[in-house]
Order: structure tokens, then C-alpha cells, then sequence
């Protein structure tokens, strides 16, 4: 076999760098399309690992709100057959209010009565809540600590439930008996008829 002469080695060369051009694309070509696929099923996989997650989220807080549902809406039932839960008055509530500053021991008393919200929880569908609160605060001067549970239980000619959030309360000094203090409570009452 005698080697090829010089002008047909030169009539090949290009052809074969070209070929092995084409080669090395393919070869790359593959890979990326492999890397790709890859690269994608990952992201695929991710983002189902993701939307599992937040059902199970979602789950736990369907579950947590039914449980409390079932706990709490017999306490409320039961609330509002006994009255407790009357339509919201505020022309009472603020007489009321302005009443608690004759009762005997009371040196001063000012509140703030907050604007009506929809009382979401305990209920699982916060639109079917047929509840409504306002937040209430006392800020109350005494003239004896024993005057303190008659001025809350003057409260309880409101129509509605009062809830205590928070209350403090401490002696002005220690010469005179008189007490200061502050309560914030949530007045729940039902919503009014439409």
C-alpha cells in the first residue's frame, strides 16, 4: 500500500477536520441535552417536594381549625342561648361605661371603645362567624382596691361577652389606699341581623 501522495491528502484534510468538527458538536450537543433533562428533573422534582409540603401545611391547619371548631362552637352555642351574646348595643355600652364612674370608690375612669371587627377565631370559616368584637380599654383611678370587682362587674350589664385580655393595677402610694391601673378587654357580641 503506498501512502497518498501529497495534493489527495490535501484534498482530504479539510473533510476530515471537518468531520471531527461535527463529531466534537454532537458530542457536546448530547451532553447538554442530557444536563438539561437533568437539570430539569431536579427542578421538577423540587417543586413537587414543594407543593407536598404546603397540602400537608394546609392539612395540619384545616385539622387544627376543625379541632377547635369542635372544642369551642358548643362554648359558643351554649353562650348564646343564654343570652350572653346579644346584638351589639354601643348607645348601652357607653352609658354603661359613663355609669361606672358613680359607683361608690371610683375617683376617675376614662375608655376607649374600639371599632367592630368579625371575630375569626375559633371558627374554621372566618365568613361563617356570625361573632363580632371590639377591643375596650379602662383606665380607671380607685379609691380602694376593694371598689375594683364592682366596678368589672358593673360591666356585666353589657349585652355581649367580655373578655379580659390584659389588666394591671398598683397602689398610688402608701399612705392613701387608692389604686390606678388599666384593662384591656374584647367585648364579643353577635353580629346584627341583615
Amino acid at each position: 500500500m503506498s501512502l497518498p501522495r501529497w495534493p489527495q491528502l490535501r484534498r482530504w484534510l479539510p473533510l476530515r477536520c471537518l468531520l471531527v468538527a461535527l463529531a466534537g458538536l454532537l458530542s457536546l450537543s448530547v451532553w447538554w441535552c442530557g444536563w438539561d433533562a437533568l437539570h430539569s428533573a431536579r427542578r421538577q422534582h423540587q417543586q413537587a417536594l414543594a407543593r407536598l409540603q404546603h397540602a400537608e401545611q394546609l392539612q395540619t391547619h384545616w385539622q387544627y381549625r376543625q379541632t377547635l371548631a369542635t372544642r369551642y362552637t358548643p362554648i359558643w352555642q351554649q353562650l348564646r342561648q343564654q343570652g350572653r351574646l346579644a346584638e351589639e348595643n354601643r348607645l348601652l355600652a357607653l352609658e354603661t361605661l359613663s355609669a361606672l364612674r358613680q359607683h361608690p370608690g371610683v375617683d376617675s375612669l376614662s375608655y376607649q371603645l374600639g371599632p367592630r371587627q368579625p371575630l375569626a377565631w375559633p371558627w374554621p370559616d372566618p365568613s361563617a362567624a356570625s361573632l363580632r368584637h371590639s377591643p375596650l380599654l379602662l383606665n380607671f383611678r380607685l379609691s380602694a382596691p376593694t371598689a375594683l370587682p364592682e366596678l368589672l362587674s358593673g360591666l356585666a350589664s353589657l349585652p355581649g361577652l367580655l373578655l379580659p385580655t390584659d389588666c394591671q393595677w398598683q397602689s398610688s402610694s402608701d399612705k392613701d389606699l387608692s389604686v390606678h391601673g388599666e384593662c384591656r378587654l374584647v367585648w364579643v357580641s353577635a353580629a346584627e341581623a341583615e
